[in-house]
């Protein structure tokens, strides 16, 4: 199992009470960003150069930023399942990852298949 599925196991677990109460999929005017600084992991990075930032995990988004190897990706909390979305790599999925480009600070939303760790 990656560190990627790992994190998202505990993450998971960890946002379970919070689950109940948030709205279900779809429901409402938008995604609301988790809130700042929960379960920071560190250790993740962009999989390759060029890799977008998006402001929701869902299709049509706004392009926040980009991010490369080597200026890592701090993950304030994941979610899903959300849009599918496939990486270059030809690997599909639909699981997101809310966090920080350590770089330049940009914050939003990053699929999986495009972050390693």
């Amino acid at each position: 199992m990656s560190k990627i599925r790992k994190a998202l196991a505990v993450m998971a677990l960890s946002l379970a009470p919070l689950a109940a109460a948030a709205p279900a999929h779809g429901e409402g005017s938008g995604v609301t960003p988790p809130p700042a600084g929960t379960a920071a992991a560190r250790g993740l990075d962009f999989r390759v150069p060029g890799v977008i930032i998006w402001a929701t995990p869902l299709q049509p988004s706004t392009r926040l930023g980009l991010g490369s190897p080597g200026q890592g990706f701090e993950m304030i909390s994941n979610g899903g399942p959300w849009d599918y979305y496939t990486c270059d790599n030809g690997v599909t999925t639909n699981f997101w990852l809310y966090g920080r480009n350590l770089a330049t600070n940009v914050v939003g939303y990053v699929p999986d298949c495009n972050l390693v760790g």
